[in-house]
């Protein structure tokens, strides 16, 4: 068994998890965009979409 295959299904799990948090945030911010400020929530987006990234490489 080499690295890659042993790290494939955890990797696969804290991507999708990760994924359903921020479905998860934009869906609240969704809910209550009376309040938002959609510069604000795509500044939030790109934040949790780079931590993601960076925690996987």
């Amino acid at each position: 068994m080499n690295v890659f295959n042993s790290n494939e299904v955890p990797l696969r799990s804290y991507i999708q998890s990760r994924i359903t948090d921020l479905e998860n945030a934009l869906e609240e911010e969704v809910r209550n965009r009376d309040n938002v400020d959609i510069a604000l929530l795509e500044q939030q987006f790109d934040r949790e979409s780079e931590n993601l990234i960076l925690g996987i490489t």
